[in-house]
């Protein structure tokens, strides 16, 4: 084996496969004609080849993507947050941020362009540069405008960046100054993503506590839509010092305990079991337990607002 042969075969063990001419210093157009006639290396374009027998994998597709871009590029938007294993975020994408300088252009569809990518913006993960969860999410909420949609290029519902970005703060990968940082860094008149941003983070101010699913969020548009008294979300409930459990929300003044229940999460034997015998205990300590479906806030959830309120007006007077 070559020297040559060698440096390629770390290159490519590292990028799935994949590696670029400007890795490989003092290779001659010779040596890489030769090697693509023997069908050891395979020729992606210009810039980029691949060792034949390599996995055809999204990682090597995104690797591809990466060199075609050129020195500088990460990789962004729906392909990082798959990479940060955001919840609900496939391995499908191919999403790469390049320098505004660099040639070729890619297609806008999976690719865009920037000037400011600070290297506190930049990681890794599994080899691939990437952007932070932080810029990730910024980066997304600049993929919600309809015209991306209309022309088919990138694009992510609003719905699913305020979940991505909730998500990420109930795992731990970011807090919400932290995604301050980032928006500082970033918001300008005119940039994708920064009105997106500056909506999502002044109603999570330091107070603020993310619900756990979707289902939750629903409830609590509902009781903004209905204009009910707003309850604390994520409490711990005891009785005489003894722990109970966490429940979904709490309203204080009327003793009254609002638990979402899930499709997915509450289907098992075991769990009910448990919610029950929790709901016991928490009967048992004064409190009222009124449980509400995905059904109910999907199909029913005009005759569920009336009720609630029905019931918080006479657990009021009571």
């Amino acid at each position: 084996m070559t020297d040559l042969d060698r440096i390629v075969n770390e290159i490519a063990e590292r990028q799935h496969g994949v590696f670029a001419l400007d890795q490989v210093e003092g290779a001659t157009e010779s040596e890489i004609r030769t090697r693509s006639k023997t069908a050891r290396w395979k020729r992606i374009n210009r810039r980029v080849l691949l060792v034949e027998g390599s996995p055809d994998t999204w990682e090597q597709r995104l690797w591809v993507r990466l060199c075609t871009a050129g020195a500088g590029a990460v990789v962004g938007s729906r392909a990082a947050a798959a990479l940060h294993g955001a919840r609900g975020m496939r391995r499908t994408h191919i999403d790469v941020i390049q320098p505004a300088a660099t040639v070729p252009n890619l297609k806008a569809r999976t690719s865009r362009w920037s000037n400011n990518v600070p290297g506190w913006h930049v990681t890794a993960i599994e080899g691939f540069p990437v952007t932070t969860m932080e810029r990730t999410i910024f980066d997304l909420a600049g993929l919600t405008t309809p015209a991306r949609r209309r022309r088919g290029w990138a694009y992510v519902p609003a719905g699913v960046v305020e979940r991505t970005l909730d998500n990420a703060i109930t795992d731990d990968l970011v807090s919400i100054r932290s995604l301050k940082m980032v928006y500082l860094s970033l918001a300008g008149r005119g940039r994708p993503g920064t009105r997106l941003m500056r909506e999502l983070l002044e109603v999570r101010g330091d107070g603020f506590v993310v619900t756990e699913s979707v289902l939750e969020d629903r409830f609590v548009a509902l009781v903004a839509e209905f204009g009910l008294p707003e309850p604390r979300r994520q409490v711990q409930v005891g009785s005489d010092g003894k722990w109970i459990g966490r429940i979904d929300f709490l309203f204080d003044a009327q003793r009254l305990i609002v638990e979402t229940d899930g499709r997915r999460y509450h289907s098992g034997r075991i769990a009910t079991q448990q919610d029950h015998r929790r709901d016991l205990e928490l009967l048992a300590a004064g409190w009222q337990i009124l449980r509400i479906d995905w059904w109910q806030l999907e199909n029913d959830r005009y005759e569920v607002a009336r009720l609630l309120q029905q019931i918080l007006a006479r657990r009021t007077t009571t």
